[in-house]
């Protein structure tokens, strides 16, 4: 039994009508000048896909930073 105020987690996939928000959120939080970035693949003006690119430090190359 889910309590009052309790937060329910879901995937997205689980929910697929919640796309337009999810989408809002991270576009108010993308950047154009430091990580993390959203990349978009287009093909002749059409959009077919998309990277995230982050910073991801790993302790055994210490000389890379992304």
């Amino acid at each position: 039994m889910k309590g009052e105020n309790e937060i329910e987690l879901i995937l997205l996939a689980d929910d697929p009508l919640a796309y337009k928000q999810v989408a809002r959120w991270h576009f108010d939080y993308t950047n154009r000048d430091k990580a993390p970035l959203l990349v978009l693949a287009k093909l002749e003006g059409e959009l077919v896909g998309f990277a995230e690119l982050k910073i991801r430090e790993m302790d055994i190359f210490p000389n890379y930073e992304y």
